[in-house]
Order: structure tokens, then C-alpha cells, then sequence
């Protein structure tokens, strides 16, 4: 995906999804996948551990943020033992 906007801002996007499913898992696994469908493209991250939800519903306003400069949007979704975080990017990106 070629991406034309602001690198450290996405860099921080995806930093900080990667660096809160690491931080809150032990002994789980971490999956990560790019999703492309139609006119977006989505990156999950999924992660089977219980401190992962908590971890990024308190301090993802700042990430919420930067993915709204790029055109996108975050949205956390949580489920029995696990959550998923999906970053989804539209095609017509916006330059931050």
C-alpha cells in the first residue's frame, strides 16, 4: 500500500497499536493482517489477552487523533478473551 501523507504520524499510528498489543500480552499470541476491501484498507490487530482492551480504551485518544489527520479511523472491538484493534485507511487518504 503506498501511502501519501505524513510518515511519522502513521508511523506513530502503527507503533502504538503493535507496541499496547505487546505490552499487555503475556504467554498470547498476537495476530496482525492487512485487510484490503474495496475503497480502504485495514490493519488488525488482534490479541487474546484480557489487558489489551483496558490498554487501549484509556490512552488511544491521541492515536484516534492522528489516524483522523491521515483520513482514517481506529476502532476497538472486544470480545469473551480477546480484542481486536482495526486502523482502516480509505483510498482517498488526506495529507496531514
Amino acid at each position: 500500500m503506498e501511502v501519501g501523507s505524513d510518515e511519522n504520524l502513521l508511523a506513530f499510528v502503527l507503533w502504538n497499536l503493535l507496541d499496547k498489543a505487546v505490552e499487555s500480552t503475556q504467554n498470547e499470541c498476537i495476530h496482525v493482517e492487512s485487510v484490503c476491501k474495496g475503497e480502504k484498507t485495514m490493519i488488525r490487530v488482534r490479541n487474546a489477552g484480557v489487558y489489551f482492551y483496558r490498554s487501549c480504551a484509556n490512552c488511544f485518544r491521541q492515536v484516534q487523533d492522528a489516524a483522523e489527520k491521515l483520513g482514517g479511523s481506529i476502532i476497538i472491538d472486544s470480545w469473551d478473551m480477546g480484542t481486536t484493534v482495526s486502523f482502516t485507511l480509505h483510498k482517498d487518504l488526506r495529507a496531514a
